[in-house]
């Protein structure tokens, strides 16, 4: 059976992150994806930072995560940007049939 995760990702750049989605959509490796506001605290250069930011999640099949990882990294603003991934333990059929369904990108990525 297909695995599938969401993945993560925030930037304080709401155009870096519709962007990413953009891409993402385009490319048929997602087959959604979800942004929201949020305020994030977090260590950055020995200092608490507070900010900003938008939280991009994405719906995807597990064997995406390396392909989607690099496009993040290629598109996104942050020296360090958090990639991150969870896997979905359990699915409504209708809706694993239409995430299967929807990404159809020909990735070689079996990782």
């Amino acid at each position: 059976m297909e695995k599938f995760i969401v993945i993560t990702t925030c930037s304080d750049d709401l155009d870096v992150i519709k962007k990413l989605a953009n891409i993402l959509l385009e490319q048929k490796l997602v087959a959604s994806c979800h942004i929201t506001s949020i305020d994030s605290s977090y260590w950055w250069n020995d200092a608490i930072a507070h900010n900003r930011e938008y939280k991009l999640e994405v719906r995807t099949r597990e064997n995406y995560f390396k392909k989607i990882s690099d496009i993040i990294r290629k598109h996104h603003n942050y020296e360090v940007p958090e990639i991150s991934s969870y896997l979905i333990h359990h699915i409504d059929n209708k809706f694993s049939n239409w995430l299967e369904g929807t990404t159809t990108s020909n990735t070689n990525d079996n990782s």
